[in-house]
């Protein structure tokens, strides 16, 4: 069984964190770097009520995602619009009040 930190290299998801870091600081959003318990690269995006959000970039799919819904991912090909969007929200209603989903549950059995 292929993981997808085995599918993409490290450095391919690193990058794609780091476009969207340098965009969401053009837009006044504070994002800090990490790796979730799973041990993948993320964004760690708070809004002004402290609810959080972790970016994942998912390179099979082209995708950042912050959550599991269709508005929740945009293209890793256009960071600057996945920044824009993400700071609509974290500048605007905030994160919403639930937990945040995690795609990789539904993404895992079209990876094997």
């Amino acid at each position: 069984m292929i993981d997808m930190s085995e599918c993409a290299p490290r450095a391919e998801v690193e990058t794609c964190l780091a476009e969207l870091h340098r965009a969401l600081t053009a837009h006044g959003v504070g994002a800090l770097p990490m790796r979730d318990s799973a041990g993948r690269a993320c964004l760690e995006v708070r809004d002004p009520a402290g609810r959080t959000r972790r970016v994942h970039v998912y390179p099979q799919f082209f995708w950042f995602t912050w959550g599991s819904l269709p508005d929740e991912r945009h293209s890793v090909f256009r960071p600057g619009e996945a920044a824009a969007l993400i700071a609509r929200v974290v500048q605007g209603p905030g994160w919403p009040d639930r937990s945040q989903d995690d795609l990789a549950p539904t993404l895992d059995r079209y990876l094997h």
